[in-house]
């Protein structure tokens, strides 16, 4: 759904994205973030992302907001699996306690940042 966008040159913006398919399937089939299956190797065909962000929230507090996943625990093997590749793909990681306006101000702040570097390049 985001290819003929981006061909036509149009900014695509993802709710989730590569980071969440690998960090639920990795969940979700008890990897360790050092082992890639196969599956995950074909994920490096879907159009790479010129920013990335990671809103870093308290599994505690994810938790709160989201009863209907099982435990805890869930929350916490996935937020160690989100910060490990967060740091190996190179995504930007926000603080999830600011306000949801600070947040949106940052993520807007350095994707116009980007923009404006394109156009100048």
């Amino acid at each position: 759904m985001v290819m003929i966008p981006l061909m036509l040159g149009h900014t695509v913006i993802c709710d989730r994205y590569v980071l969440d398919l690998m960090v639920e399937g990795m969940a979700d089939l008890k990897d360790q973030p050092g082992r890639t299956r196969f599956g995950f190797k074909l994920l490096r065909f879907l159009p790479r992302p010129q920013q990335a962000f990671l809103v870093r929230v308290d599994p505690r507090v994810a938790f709160e907001r989201k009863p209907d996943m099982p435990t805890l625990s869930h929350f916490r093997a996935r937020a160690e699996l989100y910060n490990e590749l967060a740091d190996r793909m190179g995504v930007t990681v926000l603080d999830g306690s600011m306000s949801p306006e600070a947040i949106h101000d940052e993520i807007w702040r350095r994707i116009s940042k980007d923009r404006m570097a394109g156009v100048a390049g």
